[in-house]
Formats: structure tokens, C-alpha cells, sequence
């Protein structure tokens, strides 16, 4: 009984509620943009999908910065996140990376990504559930959806979200090394 009364006093402390999916050094300004942006980018506007995205990134970037240390989150996003990428030109694409923080015009702007920016914020400070606990990658509409032998291959297999994802989310097959 006592143990679980200082797991419970150090999980409820104001130090650890501070704490997010990133380090506090890599939670910037810079990052929250960058994440909304990806999360439009590889989503459009459905929410479940910006959490899962944004947790698969969170625990991608762990990962990452054992071998990178020097990358912060924002570049890793940019680096993972396709629409993100300079090279990719699609109007839908500039339009994403014009996006500022706050109020934007448009077609890409409004309450939907106010909305957007108001959840980047809720899951940088830890209040957002994870709703693919085991995902570490994700495909969309737009992938050629692998056959299940091929992501088997690959290391992956398909994990379940709760929350109705639009994107396929993928997790490690234990004891197999993942390509993506």
C-alpha cells in the first residue's frame, strides 16, 4: 500500500504533468507549427489521426535521437512527414508549409486549424491519449497498401486504434528488423 501511494504522489506531481510526449527542449514554438502542419499535411482535418500520427512521431523521435542527438523535433518531423519535405511541390503542399501559427485565411485556415493548433497544444502537454499505443509508423490512402506477406517481410504488421483512424497504422513485429 505504500508503494502505491508514492507511484501515485510522484505520477500526480506538477513536475510530472508538466512532462509531454517530447523533451521540453525540443517543445518550441517551431515544433507545435511544424507538427500542426504535419498532422494536416498527412490527415487533412480528422482528429483521431493527429493523435496517432503525433504519438507514431513522439516515440519515432526517442528513438531517432539515440543515434542523432543534435536533431531537434521539428526537423525530424520535417524530415519524416512527406508534404512537409521542400522538394515535394504540390499546391496542397506549399499551402500546408505557408501556414502560420494562429488565425489563417483560406481554404487551409479557420476554425479547423485553430482547432488543429488547439490539439497540437493539448497533446504537447501530456492531456491527449495515445489511441495506437503500439504504432510505430503509419501509410494512408495514398500508399499502395502492402500485402500482408510483404509487410510481414518488412517487419510490420497492421495494429489497432481506437477512436476510428483513416490511416493504417503499423506496428514491429517482435524479434523482426522493420524497413519502412
Amino acid at each position: 500500500m505504500r508503494h502505491l501511494a508514492l507511484i501515485l504522489t510522484f505520477l500526480f506531481t506538477p513536475t510530472a504533468l508538466a512532462r509531454g510526449p517530447v523533451p521540453e527542449e525540443h517543445w518550441d514554438d517551431e515544433a507545435k507549427l511544424t507538427l500542426a502542419q504535419a498532422l494536416v499535411g498527412e490527415a487533412d482535418w480528422r482528429h483521431p489521426d493527429h493523435l496517432a500520427i503525433a504519438w507514431v512521431l513522439a516515440k519515432r523521435f526517442r528513438v531517432y535521437r539515440r543515434t542523432h542527438p543534435g536533431v531537434s523535433f521539428a526537423q525530424f518531423i520535417r524530415f519524416y512527414s512527406s508534404p512537409l519535405k521542400p522538394f515535394v511541390k504540390t499546391s496542397r503542399a506549399r499551402a500546408i508549409r505557408a501556414l502560420t501559427w494562429g488565425q489563417a485565411g483560406g481554404k487551409w485556415g479557420g476554425k479547423r486549424w485553430l482547432k488543429v493548433q488547439r490539439t497540437v497544444e493539448r497533446w504537447g502537454r501530456g492531456v491527449e491519449n495515445d489511441p495506437c499505443p503500439s504504432a510505430l509508423h503509419w501509410g494512408g490512402d495514398m500508399d499502395k497498401a502492402p500485402k500482408p506477406t510483404a509487410l510481414y517481410k518488412r517487419g510490420w504488421r497492421i495494429t489497432s486504434c481506437t477512436g476510428g483512424t483513416a490511416n493504417t497504422f503499423y506496428e514491429p513485429i517482435p524479434g523482426r528488423r522493420q524497413q519502412s
